[in-house]
């Protein structure tokens, strides 16, 4: 499975070291996507490995945070590195999302914590030093700040002040502890996941972004912005995130 899951990255770690930690999650985060089209296709999501793997490697898919977080962490640590499952809440422009819900992966390098997160979406390439220097890359300037000794923040910088992307807790977690957060975030009326399309993915000079209502592409020099219908919401999956798949939503808008 590990030869097989490095064959499909285009990456493989030969020791536990930052930057070949580094290499391997942007390496992830340019091939597989953030995607929640099984919570919105009402298909039961599970955060087995070997779902994961087959989902993820064979059906060359993407998911959402428990899957892809999900996946990763098990990599990590076949490789050998000091790895945990942390529990993060998520700050939208509604405000704070449910308590603990969001997972992500944190690895312990020579004493140092970073937060190793390839299941957010808009975050950066590389992993966050917790009270390191921030980290630069295409899609913005982000850091990761201690708190006190139970919280810290990741953070991305907008104009000159940095804004709240989440919290988390220092503790690790296992992954049955996220059973009530998985099991809510694919199923209640009340989840941004079941309410919304999401899709989006770190490209070389920039970020595609997909949802229900439009499409923007984005780079260091230009934003382009196309309107999703029903009529051409697979093309631009195809050309943006090498997905073919139908999506629910778009049916039942055409048959309306």
């Amino acid at each position: 499975m590990i030869n097989d899951f490095e064959q499909y990255l285009g990456y493989m770690i030969q020791e536990p070291t930052l930057e070949e930690l580094n290499h391997a999650i942007r390496h992830f985060m340019l091939k597989v996507p953030f995607e929640n089209i099984d919570v919105q296709n009402k298909k039961e999501i599970s955060v087995e490995v070997n779902d994961l793997f087959n989902k993820v490697v064979k059906q060359q898919r993407g998911g959402f945070c428990y899957e892809l977080n999900g996946l990763f962490h098990y990599y990590l640590k076949e490789k050998g590195y000091k790895v945990s499952y942390a529990a993060g809440t998520i700050k939208g422009p509604e405000g704070w999302r449910m308590l603990g819900s969001h997972m992500l992966n944190l690895v312990d390098i020579d004493g140092q914590l970073h937060v190793a997160d390839v299941g957010f979406g808009d975050l950066p390439t590389q992993a966050m030093p917790i009270d390191g220097p921030p980290i630069t890359d295409q899609n913005g300037v982000f850091r990761a700040i201690g708190i006190d000794g139970k919280w810290f923040e990741v953070q991305k910088q907008e104009e000159q002040d940095f804004k709240v992307l989440y919290k988390a807790e220092y503790a690790p977690k296992s992954l049955s502890e996220f059973s009530e957060a998985i099991d809510y975030n694919q199923h209640s009326p009340e989840s941004i996941f079941v309410r919304k399309l999401l899709i989006t993915q770190t490209k070389e000079n920039g970020r595609a972004t997909m949802t229900e209502n439009y499409m923007s592409v984005i780079t260091p020099i230009s934003k382009k912005r196309f309107k999703v219908t029903a009529e051409n919401y697979r093309q631009l999956l195809h050309e943006n995130f090498n997905l073919d798949l139908k999506i629910n939503r778009f049916k039942q808008e055409t048959d309306s």
